[in-house]
């Protein structure tokens, strides 16, 4: 497995096949190591990053297609999960935290399933969960927009459709609107970064079809309900679940379901949050990750 890294700053591009970026935040001791959701990007983790350097060794990276990262042959769960794995050997840690937010969530529980010898604990933001069968989703209209951009050949002309109705700002303030309960919670310096990634991504012929292909894959593994309970089942390390009330993508209602199901979890939901806790409750975050550090540290072996 060859990697050339180029440092930028703080911010490392790893070459292999894709380039793939990692904004590194720094700190000593335990790997701490972020995945972000469906569209986002290691941005998604500014308002946590630098506090969770004080805790550890503190990472987050763009998947391949979304962020600065570039395409790959595919978008799908096991490429993510792929890229994540890489990118823990790369850096020589062993046992990190995963911290991860809707599909990283997924993402993260697969990289448990496939190299359990790389992580310590898991610390999910919404993940993404099927809904129960009889519960109709918390934001239809959001639940179908998805469903169409999942779409074989479909989805990234869908994509790119939905996305030139909107300026580049009114883009970000669409998506806030959909994943944050109060938007106003964001600093106007994160909302400019989000702004600016937005242009560059309008440059990057490939990002519809990354997004499209990445929702497919999501939506398959989710309707395949023994797919998605095994992936559960496999989940063999302590972990911390934070969900909002008012989660307009992954329903409430299927996150307490998740909770109740996953009884050895640590479930914490919070009132008056949307979609990325680390935006909106960023302190919560940093000490439930704070926490997980401190508990697989005072683990024996």
């Amino acid at each position: 497995m060859a990697f050339t890294v180029l440092a930028m700053h703080r911010r490392y591009e790893i070459l292999q096949g894709t380039p793939i970026t990692i904004e590194d935040h720094g700190g000593e001791g335990q790997p701490i190591v972020a995945i972000h959701g469906l569209g986002g990007s290691a941005g998604n983790w500014s308002l946590v990053g630098p506090r969770l350097a004080e805790v550890g060794r503190m990472l987050a990276l763009d998947l391949p297609g979304h962020g600065r990262s570039g395409p790959a042959p595919s978008h799908d769960l096991e490429a993510h999960t792929r890229t994540v794995v890489d990118a823990i050997e790369l850096h020589g840690f062993r046992r990190v935290i995963l911290v991860a937010n809707s599909m990283g969530g997924l993402v993260a529980k697969l990289v448990v399933a496939t190299r359990p010898d790389l992580v310590g604990a898991l610390v999910l933001l919404a993940p993404a969960t099927p809904l129960p069968t009889i519960v109709v989703p918390s934001n239809p209209a959001v639940a179908a927009r998805l469903a169409v951009q999942s779409l074989p050949g479909i989805g990234p002309l869908a994509t790119a459709a939905i996305r030139a109705r909107f300026t580049p700002r009114g883009q970000v303030e669409e998506t806030l609107r959909i994943v944050m309960h109060d938007p106003t919670r964001l600093p106007a310096d994160a909302f400019e970064r989000a702004v600016e990634l937005v242009r560059l991504r309008r440059t990057m012929p490939w990002a519809s079809r990354a997004f499209a292909e990445s929702v497919a894959s999501v939506r398959r593994t989710l309707i395949r309900r023994s797919t998605y309970y095994g992936i559960l089942d496999a989940v063999s390390v302590p972990t911390t679940m934070i969900f909002g009330s008012e989660d307009q993508v992954v329903s409430p209602v299927a996150l307490r379901w998740l909770a109740g199901r996953q009884k050895t979890w640590r479930s914490i939901e919070l009132a008056e949050t949307g979609h990325t806790p680390m935006y909106e409750r960023p302190d919560i975050v940093v000490r439930e990750v704070a926490r997980a550090v401190e508990a697989f540290a005072a683990r024996p072996g």
